[in-house]
């Protein structure tokens, strides 16, 4: 059963909510990001900056990350587990036909700018691990010359994980891991 948080209203935007009631500003002196270390079939925010805390303390009052599921919508989980429902997101791509994930990515990778600092080595480690195997899979099939196979092996379950964690990477402007020869 999923855990419901009590409400805190609605909002058109997530950095209307942060200025109004007076969550952890991102790139304020006070604010440290929140690193994403979830990497499952559902959620795969794994490597993003998710949300901001006070001082380290997801569980502070003005601490938030960014969430959607399709049972509450897009919202924002406050650290005293509550939650601002938020009525939809632009996306900071720029695409218009958004689908609401990619416009929920789209704000991650924009958090992404104030986290003064790189990803937790802790965290890019458990990426490169995954994204080894996806890597020296691609490596193989380009050798071959049958690159165009990879997007089926992506795609095959037991190779989603590998697939995704290389994909983050390589967004988030990180050097594929090379696997060993």
């Amino acid at each position: 059963m999923q855990t419901r948080h009590e409400s805190r209203g609605k909002y058109d935007s997530v950095e209307k909510a942060v200025q109004d009631l007076g969550l952890a500003k991102p790139g304020a002196q006070t604010s440290e990001p929140w690193w994403s270390q979830k990497s499952t079939d559902k959620i795969d925010t794994i490597g993003h900056v998710i949300g901001f805390t006070f001082k380290g303390d997801k569980e502070h009052e003005t601490s938030w990350r960014l969430d959607y599921d399709p049972d509450q919508g897009i919202h924002l989980n406050l650290g005293d587990n509550r939650m601002v429902q938020l009525e939809d997101l632009t996306d900071k791509q720029g695409r218009y036909a958004a689908c609401i994930e990619e416009k929920v990515e789209s704000h991650y990778m924009s958090f992404r700018n104030h986290a003064h600092g790189p990803m937790p080595n802790d965290i890019l480690r458990a990426l490169k691990a995954h994204a080894i195997v996806a890597s020296g899979m691609r490596g193989q099939l380009r050798a071959q010359g049958q690159l165009g196979k990879y997007s089926e092996w992506a795609a095959q379950k037991n190779n989603r994980l590998h697939a995704r964690a290389l994909a983050r990477l390589e967004l988030l402007g990180y050097p594929p891991p090379t696997p060993p020869q």
